[in-house]
């Protein structure tokens, strides 16, 4: 439901208290909403010392996706149009407006992700005509789908720029009134409105433990060209009209709350004697990507042959009983050598213990042929050089 919100305002040296009043011919939006925005702000803008605040938080591993609740604040900036005047010192001056965003977001790994958000809006216009300015709040809601991703993801950092683009529905009801100060007449018409916009970004996230704060800059394109609102303005001497589009400028905070978990137990090392085994390196491969995808599956025949893979010495498989279906592995990667080593726990019953192995760490896939036995493991080492 839209909402308007009038205070009139003459020359300073003409101004009263009564000047400052509002209309009564509807509720006073603008006041309840800064009422609910004020206080989001100060405790976004308090959660976001950025970047450096966030640096003094410990760095959260985050899931390859995750869902957060969102909340946002806007500061808009958008200008009427004077369609049309016969009025002396008719003009049409550009205003601020504030707004209030509420949804969700999912984010895969700090590289692309989507979000469903309403808002509450109050945009401001400022309207002259033969001496006595009109300050005009128009309310709206809007629900919109927003997608982003990044430009350059640096190292897990969010160090690059972030480029977005939404599609939405602006929504209004019909609303009419008007009001008279010092011989001038301002009638007001806002129609039924249901209008598409489209809205692209630019701006940057910023981590705050398991939360995100994302600094963005907007532009709200309507595609449906018909005026938002008209206002006419009536005196002895003539009249003027103004429009507006609702396209707006606007400056967004916003806030995406973490959920923390308890962290998962490791699990445990494999029951085996890999310290006393001999292994080789089959390959290096160079990569600037922070996340690598390992399959693995059973070559030729299906024998029972089971193996357990670590990074680092760490188990990121744990005996797994080779298929001829193809088993995912994820790798976070640290910057610098990787050794990934497959550690047989039988030899099945053909031997050796032998599995296929792909890994795509740059431009293609690399296959490996992992044997393996009892007395031999064998490591690829996936080397993430740092990004420019």
């Amino acid at each position: 439901m839209a909402v308007l919100f009038l205070k009139r305002t003459g020359p300073p040296h003409q101004r009263t208290g009564a000047d400052l009043t509002a209309l009564e011919f509807e509720p006073p939006a603008m006041p309840c909403l800064i009422a609910v925005v004020r206080p989001l702000l100060l405790v976004l803008i308090t959660a976001t010392a950025v970047p450096a605040q966030a640096r003094s938080y410990k760095p959260h591993r985050a899931r390859a996706n995750e869902v957060r609740p969102m909340l946002g604040g806007q500061l808009m900036f958008q200008g009427p149009r004077l369609v049309e005047r016969t009025l002396p010192g008719a003009a049409a001056l550009p205003f601020i407006g504030l707004g209030v965003d509420v949804g969700g977001s999912l984010m895969h790994r700090d590289r692309w992700g989507f979000a469903l958000q309403g808002s509450l809006l109050a945009q401001g216009y400022l309207l002259c005509a033969d001496g006595v300015c009109l300050d005009l709040y128009h309310g709206t809601q809007r629900f919109e789908a927003r997608t982003w991703w990044m430009l350059r993801p640096r190292d897990g950092q969010l160090r690059s720029l972030r480029m977005g683009l939404g599609f939405g529905y602006h929504l209004q009801n019909r609303n009419d009134g008007d009001d008279e100060k010092n011989n001038v007449q301002f009638v007001f018409h806002e129609p039924l409105q249901a209008r598409p916009y489209l809205v692209p970004e630019v701006g940057r996230f910023f981590r705050v433990g398991a939360s995100r704060t994302e600094v963005s800059l907007r532009y709200v394109i309507h595609l449906d060209r018909t005026p938002a609102w008209t206002t006419v303005a009536t005196s002895p001497v003539g009249t003027a009209t103004f429009t507006a589009s609702g396209d707006h400028l606007a400056l967004v905070l916003r806030y995406h709350i973490g959920i923390r978990r308890a962290p998962e137990a490791a699990p445990p090392v494999p029951d085996v004697a890999r310290e006393q085994r001999a292994w080789n390196v089959l390959d290096t491969l160079h990569t600037r990507r922070e996340h690598i995808v390992l399959w693995v599956k059973d070559n030729a025949e299906q024998d029972g042959d089971t193996l357990s893979i670590l990074m680092n010495g760490k188990p990121v498989l744990l005996a797994h009983a080779l298929t001829d279906h193809w088993h995912r592995v994820d790798l976070d990667l640290a910057p610098g050598a990787n050794t990934v080593l497959a550690v047989a726990h039988n030899e099945g019953r053909v031997p050796p213990n032998t599995a296929i192995a792909t890994v795509r760490a740059g431009h293609g896939r690399k296959r490996f042929l992992l044997r393996t036995g009892m007395d031999a493991s064998q490591a690829i080492v996936l080397f993430r050089e740092h990004r420019p």
